[in-house]
């Protein structure tokens, strides 16, 4: 004893120790089992000088099921694994190799020249040494290490206190935050490697059977309880062998028969609190396993309980899983890793048994009473990432992280999937999770964790030379006849009712649409991720847009053709048209901020549900144009509309507003297929056929909107003109003439504009007839060109005439 001592009941200062003491250290908290050589005050054993390849090969030529020398190697090990990295200094060949270049000539004062050789000399390096090398050498050693074939059928106490060192080094070897920490990240790309499980596993498997075989001398005294406990920096491990009936004292009424593993009140897991990065003011960390005291059943209820309870802070996953119960294509630890197994078993300590002194086979957990009372386990989530409902909304992406979590499991690990196993959900269950912790139910012992799916890390393929060279063809087709419609509809006033204004806006959005679509093929533009973000928005705006003024063309056109009823709501289609994507485009912003501009392609977002924020609004307006599209082309031919003029222009609009629609819908119905992601299904690469029909989507619209509307044709083909001019001659010709007839024997310049082409040869054999208004042919024909459209009141003689907007000419 150093220094004085007293106690709470003698506090007299006593035992002086004398003496001259150098280099004293006090350490302010207690040192796990990794640090205990601190007290050796910077004491080096004999393998001080030798580098770690040669300290492995010695391992190697161990005998382990030798005490002594496992005790050796396991000291050896622990110098190896908690020892500082070794640096490698540069090395440079000390014979340089000289490369000859172009000689130097040169001119002296009486012309002589001289020729000077000029060489450069390079020196060789050596190339850098694998990471995973010392990582696959000390998985090889420890797997020796921890081979209970060798290991003796009667562990002694001696034994049993030698076996247990080797815990610690090998759970700081398995951990990622430690000098191995690259090895286990490069091994994760092979393969054909076990990777960490199978030494946990071994580890698991060497502390049972040491357990499980503890003697005690002689082997008739009745057992003690042995409990062992070992910490380090990454790992920390409780073992300990009792009699039933103290286990089945460890759970108590007030617990429900339950008992927790680890109690972190304890020192020796206080130390390991420290090491996993609690603090102090943390009186207990998450992680816990809630344990029923009831496990065994028949004669197993009367042996010996061995438990082994292992917690690694960190650990090498290599990413493998059950792919038949977790679907994404990349998941990682979000967890630290708890290990558990408890099984039963007893000497025979009856000197008459032919079994004397002989143990008993293992006793596995009943199935039937872990369903009735499962494991439940309770973990500290690492990343503390889920995806918020609502974000604070910044000029900026403040919190934004690739890895993107979109779900998490309850996990135990499967020795029997694969060559090497693989993270599974069967037999444990996911009960309750938020930011900072889970709570799962386990109804077998095993390796147990929380797995994350992550995100794929956003990426896009390069488009084939032909679909770049298709697409880029239909949208400047698209383009040049989309500015030819609005250029046709807003110089000419004929066409300025409620359809073409509808359409135009139409035209509109899928112009803007198609020039932000090939606006954000730029690389410049995918590369910033500012731009991409806006360039995404405008997108989703535009397209939102034109799904929406179809569905008001359509809605429309169902009024004109099922009621009879035109015109009045053109200015609030226009403000429906435009309002709900300016809604749509701020709820998507409030909502995915951050994951703005991910896309490779830019389109909103790299996650699925960015894009099902921008897409399902689009659906829902295609699918409500599909049916009132569909019950329009059913009654085409027995509209509510009499005029047969109009009937026959709005029939003309919705056989091609049906094609378009048919066209438009088919196309966005591959949208899903085409750029997002279904890591549970396979399906056919839609993107092309996406592509191609969405960039000739223009000149779907010029042909099946314009062209067969036979308004749009008179004013694209002049004939508007050309009818004027007729009439204004006849008109000149006879300007005197008035005559009162009956209305239906009337024929005006706005029944003509209804006509078609072929109506010529009528228009000329109706009768001239004109009621008398005191103005001469010619004034009134050239004030009815030139005069705005008013609203024309229905002939009062005719029952249930159509409503007429001031959008129709009709009279």
């Amino acid at each position: 004893m150093i220094g004085c001592h007293r106690t709470p009941q003698d506090d007299t200062a006593r035992k002086f120790s004398h003496g001259t003491y150098d280099e004293l250290a006090f350490w302010a908290r207690a040192l796990n089992s990794s640090e205990e050589a601190f007290f050796l005050g910077g004491y080096k054993d004999v393998f001080e000088n030798v580098g770690t390849d040669d300290l492995l090969k010695i391992l190697n030529f161990i005998d382990y099921a030798d005490v002594n020398q496992a005790d050796t190697a396991i000291n050896i090990m622990e110098s190896i694994v908690n020892g500082e990295e070794e640096q490698e200094e540069e090395f440079r060949n000390i014979y340089p190799e000289t490369t000859p270049t172009p000689s130097d000539t040169t001119e002296d004062e009486n012309g002589s020249t001289s020729t000077t050789s000029i060489s450069t000399t390079t020196t060789t390096g050596v190339p850098k040494k694998d990471p995973t090398k010392d990582v696959k050498n000390l998985m090889k050693i420890a797997k020796k290490l921890t081979g209970t074939g060798s290991l003796n059928y009667y562990i002694t106490k001696r034994e049993f206190d030698v076996r247990m060192k080797a815990v610690s080094p090998l759970g700081e070897f398995m951990g990622i935050k430690g000098k191995y920490a690259e090895g286990w990240t490069a091994l994760k790309k092979d393969k054909n490697e076990a990777g960490p499980f199978e030494t946990l596993t071994n580890l698991k498997n060497y502390v049972k059977y040491n357990i499980e075989r503890y003697t005690v001398i002689p082997p008739e005294s009745k057992l003690r309880e042995i409990r062992r406990v070992v910490t380090s920096n990454n790992f920390a491990m409780e073992a300990f062998k009792m009699s039933s009936a103290n286990f089945g004292k460890l759970g108590t009424a007030h617990t429900n028969g339950y008992f927790k593993f680890p109690n972190w009140n304890t020192p020796e897991w206080t130390r390991a609190k420290a090491s996993f990065g609690y603090t102090q003011s943390q009186d207990r960390p998450t992680e816990s396993v809630d344990i029923s005291s009831e496990l065994f059943t028949e004669e197993c209820k009367k042996k010996d309980i061995n438990f082994v309870g292992m917690i690694s802070d960190t650990f090498p996953d290599h990413g493998r899983k059950n792919p038949s119960s977790i679907f994404a294509n990349h998941i990682e630890l979000d967890s630290r890793v708890i290990t558990l197994d408890i099984t039963a078993n007893q000497m025979d300590t009856e000197p008459e048994s032919p079994t004397a002194n002989k143990f008993s086979e293992r006793c596995e957990i009943d199935p039937k009473l872990a369903i009735k009372d499962p494991f439940i386990i309770t973990f500290a989530i690492k990343s503390k990432r889920n995806h918020d409902f609502g974000r604070k909304l910044t000029s900026y992406y403040d919190s934004f992280d690739d890895k993107r979590v979109t779900n998490r499991h309850c996990v135990i690990w499967n020795e029997d999937i694969g060559p090497f196993g693989a993270w599974d959900t069967r037999g444990v269950t996911l009960v309750k999770a938020d930011d900072a912790q889970a709570t799962c139910y386990a109804t077998k012992l095993g390796i147990y964790a929380i797995v994350a799916e992550i995100e794929d890390v956003p990426h896009a393929e390069d488009d084939e030379t032909w679909l770049n060279i298709v697409k880029f063809i239909g949208y400047a087709v698209s383009i040049i006849l989309l500015l030819i419609f609005i250029g046709v509809v807003l110089s000419s006033t004929y066409l300025w009712e409620m359809f073409h204004l509808i359409a135009v806006n139409m035209a509109f959005c899928l112009l803007f649409g198609h020039i932000f679509m090939l606006i954000s093929e730029v690389n410049g533009i995918r590369d910033d991720r500012d731009s991409c973000s806006a360039i995404g928005l405008l997108i989703l705006f535009f397209y939102s847009g034109l799904s929406v003024f179809i569905t008001m063309e359509c809605y429309a056109m169902f009024k004109a053709i099922i009621s009879g009823i035109i015109g009045g709501h053109t200015r609030t289609y226009l403000c429906f048209g435009y309002g709900v994507p300016l809604f749509h485009m701020g709820l998507s912003i409030y909502l995915h901020l951050q994951e703005m501009g991910t896309d490779p392609r830019c389109m909103v977002g790299w996650a699925n549900e960015v894009k099902e924020a921008f897409y399902i609004p689009v659906a829902i307006f295609g699918i409500l144009s599909v049916f009132l599209i569909t019950i329009i082309v059913c009654n085409i031919n027995t509209p509510a509309m009499r005029k047969e003029s109009m009937v026959e222009e709005l029939g003309s609009l919705a056989k091609g507003l049906g094609m378009f629609v048919l066209l438009y819908g088919l196309t966005w119905s591959w949208f899903p297929f085409a750029y997002m992601r279904f890591p549970t299904h396979e399906f056919p690469d839609f993107y092309p056929a996406f592509q191609v029909m969405n960039a000739f989507m223009g000149m779907f619209f010029f042909v099946f909107i314009g062209l067969m509307s036979n308004r749009f044709r008179t004013a694209l083909t002049g004939g508007i003109l050309m009818r004027r001019k007729a009439l204004l001659a006849d008109a000149s010709a006879d300007d005197n003439y008035k005559e009162q007839v009956d209305d239906d024997t009337i024929t005006t310049m706005d029944d003509l504009e209804h006509g078609d082409d072929d109506e010529e040869e009528d228009i000329e054999a109706a009768p001239r007839s004109r009621p008398v208004s005191g103005k001469s042919a010619k004034q009134e024909l050239s004030e009815e060109v030139e005069k705005p459209e008013e609203e024309i009141l229905p002939d009062p003689n005719e029952d249930d005439i159509p409503i007429i907007s001031p959008e129709t000419e009709e009279e």
